[in-house]
């Protein structure tokens, strides 16, 4: 039993020591909390506070009225090629349209020249 009691010894010391050492750190972090929340408190209570929300607003609104003229600009850009295309689309219609003109031309006159062959031909064999 005597041997028993000195092999228990060492380890129930280190055990306690380890727990001092556990309650000391808990004690340092606990004392370290409660005394930041009380400078904390008394920097709060000195410190002079700035109108920051009348400063944000009028930050969002320039930032609102940056994003507005952005949107117009584009707005205006994008109307801007529409017009574009359009009128290429108009001019190329135009172009296509006076082509069937003058191809429509081409053939009328064609007909007329094959039909005054013809006309020809019969009034050549007629008179033979």
């Amino acid at each position: 039993m005597n041997k028993y009691n000195k092999k228990r010894f060492p380890i129930l010391f280190k055990v306690f020591v380890v727990h001092l050492f556990i309650i000391l750190i808990i004690d340092i972090n606990i004392s370290a909390v409660v005394n930041k929340d009380l400078k904390s408190l008394n920097e709060i209570n000195k410190a002079k506070f700035l109108n920051l929300k009348s400063i944000s607003l009028e930050e969002l609104e320039k930032k609102r009225k940056a994003v507005k003229e952005k949107k117009r600009k584009l707005e205006a850009l994008k109307k801007k090629r529409e017009l574009e295309k359009e009128k290429k689309k108009k001019l190329a219609a135009q172009k296509k349209r006076e082509l069937e003109k003058e191809k429509k031309k081409k053939l009328a006159a064609q007909k007329k020249r094959e039909l005054e062959k013809e006309k020809k031909k019969k009034l050549a064999a007629q008179n033979k």
